[in-house]
């Protein structure tokens, strides 16, 4: 009645790595954090997609949602990093061993650290479809073809309302297109997806928008990014700055935060006074200093005004974003040399940091000379990493759940080398 299915060794290594770091995950089952519970009760300023999508988790399945919950996510890191090695395989010739070795280190955020699988956290979402936005990235990169970029943008738009963070793949998927172009000489083919990658930030932020409208009553997109990115500015501040502001809520926000922070010893100049690092403190504490007090003080302030709290929120917001620039500026030395220290802990140490940046300028470089598909993928994936952490250590700080997206890119440069150099070796 039923045919049987023979699989070949390299299949069947693949289906146990899956089986046995799926029954861990489901074993362990969900990895709750403090921002576990906000995406559950759908609080204003979290991930719209993520918060959907536990809501009809928890719509259909109720208090035992979290089972169904983990084996989706897992179900769809599986596919993300099948569709992966599938393709980069055949764009390699990888051969078994490289395969299994890569596929390891793909679904090794499900065993360790992140626990990715299992975390009721919209990484367990956004990791998937990274890996697919990137690789539908690079095989429009490889082959000189626009259509890939159109699946790349479907994900993509789910991974922005996801985690906005990732907006920053807009440009450098909009320079793969003018490689692209350039290369083929022929703008008729790509003006629609252009206008497409063009439009998407806006389209996202219009679905961000109205999902804020309809679940809370307001018409606004997510108001924490000027909370998150002035946090900095408010440490590194001096009394004089006062003087920057001439608004009354300017001015009195300002004054609010700087006692606050002064009176808690949290300002750089009292930092560095009592001996301490200036960077290792504002990453141990960037939590008090952002949301005890940037964002907790701001929204007390704007009760005062009989404010409910998403409009608390949105006023905050906005108030933040008129005093970024001056606060920075003012402060544009010590602000330089924190996003430095801050950029550099996003890769591990300086070394790490270095060999990203020759390998980046290194494999761009021999891009230019040769058009090897090597250097096309080293060029993407080292590019890819670094705005991602460039922007998050702009907005925030280096926080491993921001940053761990591209932990596999080195191991997979060097299994791919080493495969190439093996395949050179057995002719």
């Amino acid at each position: 009645m039923f045919k049987s299915v023979k699989l070949s060794l390299k299949q069947s290594l693949q289906i146990a790595l899956f089986l046995i770091v799926g029954v861990f995950v489901v074993a362990k089952g969900g990895h709750y954090m403090p921002d576990s519970y906000a995406f559950l009760d759908m609080r204003f300023n979290r991930s719209p997609f993520y918060s959907s999508f536990l809501k009809i988790f928890t719509s259909v399945f109720g208090e035992n949602f979290e089972a169904p919950v983990v084996v989706f996510q897992y179900a769809f890191i599986v596919y993300a990093v099948r569709t992966f090695i599938v393709n980069l395989s055949k764009a390699f010739s990888l051969n078994t061993f490289s395969e299994i070795v890569l596929q390891g280190i793909l679904l090794a955020p499900c065993v360790y650290w992140h626990f990715t699988g299992g975390s009721i956290l919209s990484e367990s979402i956004a990791y998937p479809l990274v890996l697919l936005v990137f690789w539908y990235s690079f095989k429009a990169f490889k082959d000189l073809d626009f259509k890939p970029i159109y699946k790349a943008l479907i994900f993509l738009f789910v991974l922005i309302l996801t985690r906005g963070q990732f907006v920053i793949f807009v440009p450098l998927i909009l320079m793969v297109c003018g490689y692209i172009l350039y290369q083929k000489r022929n703008f008729k083919s790509s003006y629609v997806v252009l206008l497409l990658l063009v439009a998407l930030p806006f389209l996202t932020n219009l679905t961000e928008k109205i999902y804020n409208k309809v679940v809370f009553g307001y018409y606004t997109s997510n108001a924490m990014s000027n909370v998150h990115l002035i946090t900095a500015g408010f440490y590194l501040s001096k009394d004089s700055d006062l003087d920057l502001f001439k608004t009354e809520d300017e001015r009195a926000y300002f004054q609010i935060i700087n006692q606050s922070l002064k009176d808690a010893y949290m300002m750089r100049n009292q930092v560095v006074t009592n001996g301490f690092d200036d960077y290792e403190f504002y990453e141990r504490n960037f939590s008090n200093i952002c949301n005890q007090r940037v964002h907790e003080l701001g929204l007390s302030y704007f009760e005062q005004n009989e404010l409910n709290y998403y409009e608390q929120n949105i006023a905050l917001n906005n108030l933040c974003g008129n005093m970024i620039v001056p606060l920075i500026t003012s402060n544009f030395s010590n602000w330089t040399k924190l996003l430095f220290k801050n950029f550099k802990t996003t890769f591990g140490t300086t070394k790490q940091m270095l060999l990203f940046l020759i390998l980046l300028f290194y494999s761009l470089y021999m891009l230019w000379k040769e058009a090897d598909v090597i250097y096309k993928f080293i060029a993407l994936a080292c590019a890819f990493m670094f705005v991602n952490n460039l922007l998050i250590a702009l907005v925030v700080y280096a926080n491993k759940r921001y940053v761990f997206y591209f932990d596999w890119v080195i191991f997979a440069i060097v299994v791919i080398l080493l495969n190439r150099i093996y395949i050179k070796t057995v002719k």
